[in-house]
């Protein structure tokens, strides 16, 4: 599976967000596989032990950091873009820590908290929102179909990070179009 998952992010890398512009017709490539294995300890490990390890959550934030820094400096991002990714890493980690004060801890752990900032940077300004919605409905999906099959009651918890990173996945491939039908539909 993880090899799979290393041919499916290096193409995704190198071929569905080609940039040819050296150094990033290297440092992209690298940058994707890094990101994919670092959502893949972070399913796995919330799915079997119900925990994002926390070096996982800064290693993803710092590399993020430091390719969006990259971007911007060589203008293939704008400098407004990178303020707009920290501004919704900011306001989702924000939404996530509001979640788990009023729930006293018991609808969220403080690792989809943490997570939530390298997601936001991850995803950018206005993906950000596509992906925080389309991991709470893959949640909720999940949780109802577990309750209906009597797998887990309405108090268990269900871990959400794996729910956050198909979120993440399907938003860097479909987020734009989707924000883009969302507002046509406001018009």
């Amino acid at each position: 599976m993880t090899g799979s998952l290393f041919v499916w992010w290096f193409w995704m890398g190198s071929l569905f967000f080609r940039l040819t512009l050296h150094p990033f017709s290297v440092i992209q490539p690298i940058f994707w596989l890094l990101v994919g294995l670092s959502l893949l300890i972070i399913f796995f490990a919330d799915i079997r032990y119900m925990i994002i390890p926390d070096e996982v959550v800064v290693f993803l934030t710092v590399i993020t950091l430091l390719y969006r820094i990259l971007l911007t400096f060589f203008g293939l991002m704008q400098p407004i873009d990178f303020v707009w990714a920290i501004l919704g890493s900011v306001l989702v980690s924000g939404f996530f820590y509001s979640l788990w004060r009023v729930t006293k801890e018991r609808g969220m752990g403080f690792g989809d908290v943490k997570f939530a900032i390298p997601f936001g940077l991850l995803l950018g300004w206005p993906n950000v929102f596509v992906g925080t919605f389309i991991a709470f409905v893959f949640g909720a999906v999940v949780g109802l179909g577990l309750m209906a099959a009597k797998k887990k009651t309405l108090g268990q918890a269900v871990p959400f990070g794996p729910f956050l990173v198909m979120a993440t996945v399907a938003t860097l491939v479909f987020g734009t179009s989707i924000w883009q039908w969302y507002i046509h539909l406001l018009r």
